[in-house]
């Protein structure tokens, strides 16, 4: 059971007495008698309400009824009990219609509803506006007659207009609970082009004049065009509507023709001229239903076709992304194959040379024949890991980890102090003495570092420095942590910096000065990796030769 709360209570009371404002206005327009108006739009507001806030709001449903039928039979003449009488009958009857509609919204469209199909749209109208239209139908109409507020001989023509009227109610406004937000509403109407939304209230103005018969006045030998059913004019203007500016301003034309129509007719200007009241109204209520239905099946139907296009662009999008994926996998699959080739011929040529002169496989020779050897396969196993590598960064790229940057920058310069060694190389180093902490991929921090480095010592000559440095720098509206790598080597030139993280192979690329290996796909995927990581990587010319390589990390982050 709902918790009686002030709140709660607060919106029972402002429903019912909303209920009763919008009903003493529509029953201003009563027909047969005062309990029938021609469209009953509170049937709708009721229904869409119960089921887009829960059906616990059912005593707003019932006290705005109560009290209004009642007020409104004592202003006829009716005695108090009859009135008490009759009010307490239509109120259940509202409540029932309000319980059942929102029930069946629920059941067929979700919770909250959400129309998205235009197949659901006859289902809406049979199971959400017919059905519950009986049930308020049929106890306000027994109720009314019980009391004798309803003469017999009305009974008949009374259970059509109810019906009729409640369910052009429902249709035109039980909607609007079913579809987006107001707020998003709002953002889908400002996408339209102002001359676009000028000419709609233009068109629609000129149409409800013509409706109703303002501004056009013909001659008496014209009769016939009189007599034409303008109202269909309406038609193709909703379909302008449903077409260009979705479900929500849809029902809201619908809700305004409607309102004008029935106002019109009042005036003594029937949208459906006809020899009673009565039959004007039928034919516009039948209207009014048809419009509804129509606009509301072809605002679904082109809401669903936008999303269905939008879901295709996301589709050929993200084809496109995994096209350039397996191309950027497939370069640097035939890039490594290609680089593999070279340390394979070695170990073959040595293993014929070895077969063709089996009497130097001792001694200095058999080391030095093994020595190089085995430098093939570390070539091998090098081209292998840098392949390798980028794969098992992205693995790691899942999970985002405290690290120290400096230690991660020690950890690579410990790995990388044999190599300069070997060429006499000095790397001069300018780490933070306290840890600098971040919270992102150490693996593919470290990757990216590693790739830097390794660069420099491949590019630098013998007995030449190399340059690394991490530092926090401030920036206007983030902190940066900048990894740093200069080297003494050859430079690269203005041009191949422009190019050379996007795996093209460099016009005036320098070589290894100790004979390495080096194809560029190391600074490419270190490329890809910053840019997952939301980092950027630079290149610039040194202050005395050489290049530096930067990863900047956005600290913020």
């Amino acid at each position: 059971m709902q918790q009686l709360n002030h709140r709660y209570v607060l919106f029972v009371l402002l429903g019912a007495l909303a209920y009763g404002v919008i009903g003493w206005l529509s029953l201003r327009f009563a027909l047969t008698l005062a309990n029938c108006s021609a469209v009953w739009v509170l049937s709708g507001l009721c229904i869409g309400a119960l089921a887009r806030f829960g059906s616990h709001y059912w005593p707003a449903v019932f006290l705005g009824p109560l009290v209004l039928n009642t007020v409104i039979a004592l202003i006829d003449g009716v005695s108090v009990p009859m009135s008490l009488l009759s009010g307490l009958g239509v109120a259940l009857a509202e409540v029932g219609e309000a319980m059942v509609g929102a029930h069946f919204a629920r059941k067929y469209f979700g919770t909250p509803p959400q129309i998205t199909s235009p197949a659901t749209i006859f289902t809406l109208l049979f199971w959400v506006c017919f059905v519950p239209a009986v049930v308020s139908m049929s106890g306000g109409v027994l109720s009314t007659w019980l009391t004798g507020i309803l003469a017999t001989e009305n009974v008949a023509k009374v259970m059509v207009m109810w019906t009729l009227a409640n369910v052009a109610g429902t249709m035109t406004c039980a909607p609007l609970f079913f579809v987006p937000s107001w707020r998003g509403w709002m953002r889908e109407r400002l996408r339209f082009r102002v001359w676009e939304s000028l000419t709609l209230v233009a068109v629609l103005v000129l149409m409800v004049l013509a409706i109703s018969g303002y501004g056009f006045s013909f001659s008496a030998t014209a009769t016939w065009i009189d007599r034409w059913p303008k109202s269909w004019l309406a038609v193709p203007l909703m379909l302008w509507i449903s077409t260009r500016l979705g479900r929500r301003t849809t029902m809201v034309a619908v809700l305004f023709i409607m309102v004008t129509g029935v106002a019109q007719t009042m005036r003594g200007f029937p949208v459906f001229p006809a020899e009673g009241l009565e039959q004007s109204y039928l034919g516009l209520q039948l209207f009014i239903v048809m419009v509804s239905v129509l606009g509301l099946t072809v605002s679904t139907q082109a809401h669903q076709l936008e999303v269905e296009r939008r879901a295709m662009e996301n589709v050929l999008a993200g084809q496109m992304r995994l096209e350039s994926a397996m191309k950027e996998r497939a370069v640097i699959n035939a890039s490594a194959v290609h680089d593999l080739q070279s340390p394979l011929h070695g170990i073959r040529n040595l293993l014929e040379y070895a077969r063709s002169t089996p009497e130097r496989l001792s001694g200095p020779d058999r080391e030095s024949l093994l020595a190089d050897m085995q430098s093939s396969v570390d070539r091998m196993l090098t081209l292998v890991g840098s392949t390798l590598a980028p794969v098992r960064a992205e693995r790691a790229a899942a999970t985002l980890e405290e690290c120290d940057i400096a230690a991660i920058v020690r950890r690579v310069l410990d790995g990388e102090a044999a190599a300069a060694a070997t060429k006499g190389i000095t790397i001069y180093r300018r780490l933070p003495a306290e840890p600098l902490t971040l919270c992102t991929q150490a693996t593919a921090v470290e990757h990216i570092v590693a790739n830097f480095v390794s660069n420099a010592i491949k590019f630098s000559p013998r007995d030449s420095k190399v340059f690394v440095a991490v530092e926090v720098v401030e920036a206007a509206e983030h902190r940066e942590i900048c990894i740093s790598v200069a080297d003494e080597g050859p430079g690269i030139s203005e041009d191949d910096r422009a190019e050379i993280f996007s795996g093209k192979i460099l016009t005036n690329g320098a070589k290894p000065t100790a004979g390495e290996t080096s194809n560029g796909l190391g600074l490419y995927l270190a490329g890809n990796l910053a840019q997952r990581l939301g980092a950027r990587v630079t290149c610039e010319a040194g202050e005395s030769g050489g290049s530096v390589f930067s990863v900047w990390l956005n600290r913020a982050s």
